[in-house]
């Protein structure tokens, strides 16, 4: 990770998941690596789920938007949309900004922009990368957390808040850094594929896929860019 401590700020700070505690240091993009702040606001709350992708820690190969690589052991943090990584003297977070692509665990994850639609602002996060050429298909994770109410028996009942997770399928054009969510509908879909729809219907047809399910929409998506190579 030398290569990429050459291009950060740490500062620290602490959140607690599941009554766990944990301190952090937070890697950004900046150079000062000797200037240390203290986060703003500590989170603390108890829930019931995982807020990661996978527990165990990853072995994972890092790509810089400055052409460096750099292996790590990570895991994928849903909840916040954070990478953790695992270094001898505690974990740290992986700025964004600085990550072109990370394989790990058998996934390519990148960052790209989405419309926040409740300010209708721009946020930064990272996608599962699917299917990757001309039309990028992209899968969001996304935890959100749910009052759960448990049966406690005697007409008794207890809410616990838990986490939720929801996956949303995006598209990114070649050249674009906005991803747009998919439309659900095969008609919708096929308008993405413009002059190519008539064969890409074809080909779903012949090989029985359904626009509905994700590997059959991976194996449409792969189909397309090869033809678009």
């Amino acid at each position: 990770m030398d290569k990429l401590l050459l291009l950060i700020i740490l500062f620290a700070f602490s959140i607690t998941i599941n009554a766990q505690s944990t301190g952090y240091k937070v890697v950004t993009k900046q150079t000062d690596i000797e200037s240390l702040m203290i986060a703003p606001n500590n989170v603390e709350f108890e829930v019931e789920g995982s807020p990661y992708l996978t527990e165990e820690w990853k072995e994972a190969e890092i790509f810089t938007t400055k052409e460096q690589q750099a292996n790590a052991t990570l895991r994928y943090r849903i909840y916040d949309d954070i990478m953790e990584v695992q270094q001898t003297d505690g974990n740290y977070l992986l700025d964004k900004e600085i990550v072109r692509k990370i394989v790990f665990n058998d996934k390519v994850f990148a960052p790209y922009y989405l419309v926040n639609n409740m300010n209708k602002s721009y946020k930064f996060v990272y996608f599962q990368v699917l299917s990757e050429g001309d039309k990028t298909l992209l899968l969001k994770y996304k935890q959100i957390v749910e009052d759960v109410q448990k049966d406690n028996g005697y007409n008794s009942h207890n809410t616990t808040p838990k986490l939720i997770l929801k996956k949303d399928l995006y598209v990114l054009n070649k050249g674009e850094k906005i991803a747009v969510k998919t439309l659900k509908k095969k008609k919708s879909i096929l308008t993405l594929f413009g002059s190519k729809a008539k064969k890409i219907a074809q080909y779903a047809k012949k090989k029985k896929l359904k626009f509905t399910k994700k590997d059959d929409l991976i194996l449409i998506f792969d189909y397309y860019n090869k033809l678009s190579v």
